[in-house]
């Protein structure tokens, strides 16, 4: 017979145990989903852009979605710049001006602030900066205040101070690279750990592989052509000798090996070819005489570069510009033919590989095209920032922003002009405040020394054209400053640097005063001439970047 609990009495001793057991469990299920709901929610790191290749491997692969079509963002694009390259650190994109600290810019194209670097080269993990010193033969570390932690002792890299690279690797060393040799200094003191001579006009070709080795290419000495990998401390892992220059270098999270190799002779050589981490030859895919550009690695291994594949022709050499997509095993996805840049190109968290040249050329991974963008004569992409915005930089002084995937200030590009050969011309300040001794105003003449400096001259035509800018000044009309130039169809944009009046300081040169600007586009035997633009220059002290 079973015995019933009175009503309201308390429970027998097991069933209190078994419903605390029962509660315990309930609550820790309960944290653990909250836990896991909370690590979730939590955003992933940013992804930066701290090297020109976006990490020591060289890969020039985010895992951010970048542009999904033609839009640029609301500022851009900058033009009449000091400097047209860019890094992207924690703080945002920095532009590196090449005289002076970077500046760092908001998402509209205007200057935040300077960089705390005295000039920028590389960016490390833990955030310190890295620039060159005394014509390059030094390397200075900054904090993230800007402070000098440690100046290094001159290194005999070579005479060309330009042709010089800094690549700080995850384990804390620096390696730095010269035309004469691969060094290697203490990233917390700046110390010389380790120095190779390779020996002369080496290309400063370096990758550092997920284990740390570093892998660079050897010209000169013995032997002659070779690809060398280095433990961190100097100690030779490998070497193999190869029949050409070593140009690029690129490694996969695999630690498969992707290089550009230079022509081995007058008669050919030039290829795209890939190796083991332990150095064995994978796969090689010819380009005849001319060696292809530096390779871009997807996310499943698939290497991306541009080629020109050249022959001979009449004692001449004649090329064809594509751009390859070469699987893992070597077998060639895809090719495209174009006028491509030979740059390196960069690949979106999504796997669109966005191509240099003219158009700048957005493709997906199964070689189709997402979009183009014919605008300037060329544009090479450089960088993805932390938000997905793609940074592109123009053919002189001016560089583009397209906006990531949801961006509220994104700008569909205008296709060329159904009707007319010259649709329209302007000439409107550009959103990038820099210091200077002149500022350039449309309309009357009230302008604030603050004001931007040089400005952007967009010009829209409806096929390839060749453009005349004229401007003269106000009012005895006397020629300032010209600029005759081919254009692609779309809209080109140029600025006052352009036209060729630049002080030896990189700033605008035109006078201050009223000035008149004229637009002619002639192709074939067609002929257009858009409305006179009139604009003022007027003089003003230097000014800080604007907040």
């Amino acid at each position: 017979m079973t015995r019933s609990r009175p009503q309201g009495g308390p429970a027998p001793a097991p069933d209190a145990k078994r419903a605390r057991v029962r509660c315990a469990v309930v609550m820790r299920t309960v944290l653990l989903t909250a836990a896991a709901l909370a690590a979730a929610a939590v955003p992933a790191a940013a992804d930066t852009w701290p090297v020109p290749a976006h990490d020591p491997a060289n890969t020039s692969r985010s895992s951010v979605v970048s542009a999904q079509r033609a839009a640029l963002v609301a500022g851009w694009p900058l033009t009449g710049l000091p400097g047209t390259d860019l890094l992207v650190g924690p703080a945002g994109p920095e532009l590196l001006t090449g005289t002076g600290s970077p500046l760092v810019l908001n998402a509209n194209g205007t200057a935040r602030a300077r960089g705390s670097a005295v000039g920028l080269d590389a960016i490390g993990p833990d955030g310190h900066r890295y620039a060159f010193r005394n014509f390059g033969d030094q390397v200075a570390a900054y904090g993230a205040g800007g402070n000098l932690l440690w100046l290094s002792n001159r290194l005999d890299l070579g005479s060309e101070a330009s042709e010089r690279t800094i690549v700080p690797a995850p384990d804390g060393t620096v390696y730095v690279t010269g035309i004469e040799g691969v060094a290697a200094l203490e990233g917390a003191t700046g110390a010389l750990r380790w120095v190779d001579p390779t020996g002369t006009d080496q290309t400063n070709a370096l990758a550092v592989a997920p284990d740390g080795t570093a892998v660079y290419g050897r010209t000169g000495g013995t032997p002659g052509n070779a690809i060398t990998a280095r433990r961190p401390d100097g100690s030779l892992r490998w070497q193999v000798t190869v029949d050409g220059r070593i140009n690029e270098i690129a490694i996969h999270t695999d630690g498969t090996i992707v290089v550009s190799q230079d022509r081995a002779s007058a008669s050919g050589g030039a290829a795209l070819r890939a190796f083991t981490a332990d150095g064995a030859p994978l796969w090689s895919v010819p380009t005849g005489l001319i060696a292809p550009g530096p390779p871009a690695l997807g996310a499943d291994g698939t290497a991306y570069a541009a080629a020109a594949r050249g022959i001979l022709r009449n004692d001449r050499i004649a090329s064809t510009d594509t751009l390859l997509a070469v699987a893992p095993d070597g077998t060639v996805r895809w090719s495209l033919r174009g006028n491509w840049t030979t740059g390196r190109p960069v690949v979106g968290g999504d796997g669109l590989v966005y191509a240099g040249g003219s158009p700048l050329t957005a493709v997906r991974p199964d070689g189709t095209i997402a979009w183009r963008y014919p605008a300037p004569p060329a544009l090479a992409p450089v960088a993805i920032g932390t938000d997905g915005t793609l940074f592109a930089r123009g053919f002189l002084s001016s560089m583009f922003a397209f906006a990531a995937p949801g961006n509220p200030a994104a700008l569909p590009v205008q296709a060329p002009p159904r009707r007319g050969l010259l649709s329209s011309a302007g000439l409107t300040p550009t959103f990038f405040r820099s210091a200077g001794a002149a500022s350039l105003c449309t309309g009357v003449a009230r302008c604030s020394p603050a004001r931007p400096l040089n400005a952007t001259i967009a010009v829209r035509v409806a096929r390839e054209a060749l453009i005349q800018l004229r401007v003269r000044r106000v009012p005895d009309g006397r020629l300032a400053a010209r600029l005759d130039r081919r254009v692609q169809p779309g809209t080109t944009w140029l600025s006052t640097r352009d036209l060729g009046v630049v002080l030896p300081r990189g700033r605008a040169a035109l006078a201050p005063g009223r000035y008149v600007l004229s637009v002619r586009a002639a192709a074939g035997r067609l002929r257009a001439t858009a409305r006179p633009i009139r604009f003022t220059v007027v003089a003003g002290a230097t000014v800080a970047p604007a907040g």
